[in-house]
């Protein structure tokens, strides 16, 4: 996928810059393939530029989990070098993923190119995986870690790591994933959960301003409106998800590393279903801004494909982020 560098300021304050990575990987236990690829095609009205939501091919009996790409594109063996080459791509001093069931794997390709790691897998038994966040040993050092559920009762966990920089400056890294789900419902439940991890979050920062806080999560929440599919009708007026689990990191201080959000960092195609939002999010508090981010692609670079995302090209249903940020 072609994407473009995006500058966002001319000079710098003097302070490190880290370059960080946020990116979904899809987890090898959750990349069910489809027999035959490629049986629906894209929903039309999500192709539009910043068009979110969940639109439905078909009610399947029973709530479906297959992706509309082959099971052989799926395997992780087949997806595992595709994710390390993103990575080794990207650059990256700080690295957070989600959706992780492989993490000795990544630890050792990782730690061959300098890089430590820590993983806090979801609280439920039967979930295999979680959130992952390395970062470079000649930039970054461990100073301290939490690992905890977001609420009570929620299998979704967040990892908390204290970094010290090269010049014993302190950054607070947060790499965690929220409950997924297109409804009114869920984005309520996302809102709790959001409120939730700031309170954690500012008790493991302290009682001080001047740390820099970085999130790097796949929020499961779209940043603007957006409409309903029913079955009366795609883009149901009377059928719209406000977005106040986004509102509430903003209102808690909280700023995007993108100027302006990419229009999706996902675009699923599964059997009965497509599902494209912007869920994915570098944010950002205290003293830490933004230099440059990579834009995400456009619609058609994802759209020509009647899979969607994942497919034979792209290891994942999600896209990455990177963003140069300095600290001061």
């Amino acid at each position: 996928m072609r994407r473009k560098w995006l500058s966002c300021v001319d000079r710098t304050r003097g302070g490190l810059v880290i370059r960080v990575l946020q990116f979904n990987i899809l987890a090898d236990s959750l990349a069910d393939g489809a027999e035959n690829s490629g049986q629906a095609l894209p929903a039309a009205h999500l192709c539009e530029t910043g068009a979110a939501g969940c639109h439905y091919h078909f009610q399947a009996e029973s709530p479906c989990h297959t992706f509309r790409t082959s099971k052989l594109n799926l395997d992780w063996e087949y997806r595992k070098p595709q994710i390390l080459e993103i990575l080794r791509q990207a650059n990256a001093d700080l690295i957070c993923l989600q959706e992780v069931d492989c993490f000795g794997d990544l630890k050792a390709a990782l730690q061959s190119c300098g890089f430590q790691g820590s993983f806090c897998k979801k609280s439920w038994r039967k979930i295999k995986d979680g959130s992952a966040v390395f970062w470079r040993q000649k930039l970054l050092t461990l100073v301290d870690r939490m690992a905890l559920r977001v609420l009570p009762g929620s299998a979704m966990t967040a990892l908390f790591l204290r970094l010290a920089t090269c010049d014993g400056k302190h950054v607070v890294v947060c790499a965690t994933h929220l409950k997924a789900g297109f409804s009114v419902e869920m984005e309520e439940h996302r809102l709790a959960q959001a409120l939730a991890l700031q309170k954690h979050l500012q008790k493991f920062v302290g009682d001080t301003d001047d740390t820099p806080i970085i999130l790097a999560a796949d929020l499961n929440a779209h940043h603007s409106p957006y409409a309903l599919c029913t079955a009366a009708v795609c883009n149901d007026p009377r059928a719209v998800v406000e977005p106040k689990a986004i509102r509430a990191f903003l209102d808690g201080g909280f700023q995007s590393a993108y100027p302006k959000f990419p229009s999706f960092t996902a675009w699923s195609g599964w059997l009965d279903r497509d599902v494209k939002a912007n869920l994915d999010y570098i944010l950002l508090k205290g003293p830490v801004h933004t230099l440059g981010v990579l834009e995400g692609p456009d619609e058609q670079a994802v759209s020509h494909c009647a899979e969607l995302l994942p497919n034979e090209h792209w290891p994942s249903d999600h896209i990455h982020l990177l963003a140069d940020v300095e600290v001061f």
